[in-house]
């Protein structure tokens, strides 16, 4: 009756392994090799354990000093009559245990019992791979596209930058060491290189005269000038501080008072040339036309001189300050 027990059971566990081995049995690459330590057995059932395993699995079985950490490690632990099995699987991350009965097994066919159990659990951990939900591809939404300069206003709507403007001007410009005041007109251009770099592009003829005790010096200068601004825009403004150079030519003419007989008057002309700095503040840069106001300082380092006897002189040279305003259009 007990060898008719142990062959019922050898065989109802071989038919389970050979059932649940179907394609992971026969294929040797899906098996890394498998480690299987025996321990507190005797070393011929150890050795005829590792064989069986090889067989079953179609994969080499590594002994413990030749294990590697991605491989399928199998604790078998000899008890006086059962073994405890555990499983550890690095793919998994997980452990497999079971306990296999020898009681009713012939010692003759204890090693096949103990090998038909590791081949099992062996499968069993490799179909939970198989089965194992895989993650479904995430489809990522196109990367948006880059941010494209702009201003937001206080209502948070964004508006095109402004790269241009064109401006027609007009100025007043005052050089207080000889009290001399030039009115004019002219052009003005922003022109947007680099945010926030501006590129500041005038055209001036300017007029003026200046009155002494022996009668009029008259003032005529034409130039322009060139700068570069740090431009700060904004939905209803558009500020830009600016440094550069100013340069044009000028001529001083004088006119005798009538209660001067002997006064004559002579015209002085020449270059001038010298450095500025100053600020704007354009109102309404997005709009179709917009307006601008700007003031200015600088030094003419080299000018014209007029010399007035009996007074002092009418010079285009030295420090002078200017006020402009104009109106313009907008390129965005």
């Amino acid at each position: 009756m007990t060898a008719w027990r142990s062959a019922a059971s050898l065989a109802a566990v071989g038919f389970m392994v050979s059932a649940t081995t179907g394609p992971s049995a026969q294929a040797d690459a899906r098996h890394p090799p498998v480690v299987v330590e025996l321990e507190q057995c005797d070393e011929p059932l150890a050795a005829e354990v590792r064989r069986i395993v090889e067989v079953e699995l179609r994969t080499a079985v590594a002994h413990a000093t030749d294990a590697r950490e991605a491989m399928t490690r199998v604790v078998a632990t000899c008890r006086e009559s059962e073994v405890d099995l555990s499983l550890a699987d690095a793919a998994t991350a997980k452990r497999l245990e079971r306990t296999v009965a020898l009681a009713a097994a012939a010692p003759t066919a204890r090693a096949r019992l103990i090998a038909l159990a590791v081949a099992e659990l062996v499968v069993a951990s490799g179909q939970e791979i198989e089965n194992r939900p895989e993650a479904k591809e995430q489809v990522l939404p196109p990367p948006p596209p880059p941010p494209q300069p702009a201003t937001r206003g206080a209502e948070g709507a964004r508006v095109a930058p402004v790269s241009a403007m064109a401006e027609a001007i007009g100025v007043a410009r005052a050089f207080p060491v000889s009290g001399l005041w030039l009115l004019g007109a002219g052009a003005r251009g922003f022109l947007t290189l680099s945010r926030p770099f501006t590129l500041l592009l005038e055209a001036t003829a300017e007029w003026g005269k200046a009155s002494r005790a022996t009668g009029q010096v008259a003032a005529r200068a034409m130039g322009g000038a060139l700068g570069l601004g740090w431009g700060v825009e904004r939905r209803w403004a558009f500020l830009m501080p600016w440094a550069g150079a100013r340069a044009g030519v000028a001529d001083l003419r004088g006119e005798p008072s009538p209660d001067s007989p002997t006064t004559s008057g002579e015209t002085q002309s020449g270059p001038w040339l010298g450095p500025e700095i100053g600020i704007s503040a354009t109102l309404f840069p997005h709009a179709a036309v917009h307006v601008t106001a700007a003031l200015s300082a600088g030094a003419m380092l080299l000018g014209v001189r007029g010399e007035v006897a009996g007074d002092s002189n009418v010079n285009v040279v030295g420090p002078w300050a200017a006020l402009v305003v104009g109106v313009g259009l907008t390129e965005p």
